[in-house]
């Protein structure tokens, strides 16, 4: 199951990446658009249990209200990953989940089809305990259906990524990443 959602993570994101950016003229300026997707996290070393880092692949839902400017949406069902140059992949239990835009939301700050949005999340992850996350992803919206043009439907998918996360676990801190890469159906 986990090498399938991998694969399937994979798969996803060759498709969102080679997707352009949205056309500025067609991005629309009211009504909402629900994404489903892939969140992949990584946080350096958090322990002795977890020497190489954490790497995780969890399920994404994201909405663009494009008449309130704001993203929001979770990433949640999260399944652990480790591997190393010793030892073979091995899963872990996760539990929680990232929560999105609950603070700090923007599109277009920077361009018509880009946005900004903060996360925060607690994960409970076996042997190591919890870590909190906090950052914000910068993101960009993907693909353009012509006929659909200042709709919500015009939009494909949506990348977006965070390369300086913070985690917390106790008094210590790490760095890692958080990415999704999702579509709109």
């Amino acid at each position: 199951l986990l090498n399938e959602r991998v694969l399937s993570g994979a798969a996803l994101a060759s498709r969102v990446d080679a997707l352009g950016g949205t056309a500025f003229k067609s991005m629309p300026t009211t009504g909402t658009a629900t994404f489903r997707g892939v969140g992949e996290l990584t946080v350096d070393r958090t322990s002795k249990i977890h020497p190489d880092g954490l790497g995780m692949i969890g399920d994404a839902t994201m909405t663009a209200n494009f008449g309130t400017g704001r993203v929001t949406g979770t990433v949640d069902n999260f399944q652990g990953v480790e591997f190393g140059p010793k030892k073979p992949l091995v899963a872990y239990a996760v539990d929680g989940k990232i929560a999105i835009g609950t603070k700090a939301s923007q599109i277009g700050g920077t361009g018509p089809n880009r946005f900004t949005t903060n996360y925060a999340g607690t994960l409970g992850i076996a042997g190591t305990g919890d870590v909190d996350v906090v950052g914000t992803l910068d993101g960009q919206f993907v693909g353009t259906r012509a006929s659909a043009a200042g709709t919500p439907r015009v939009v494909k998918g949506l990348f977006a990524d965070d390369g300086d996360l913070v985690a917390t676990q106790g008094t210590r801190k790490n760095g890692g990443s958080l990415t999704i890469y999702a579509e709109q159906n």
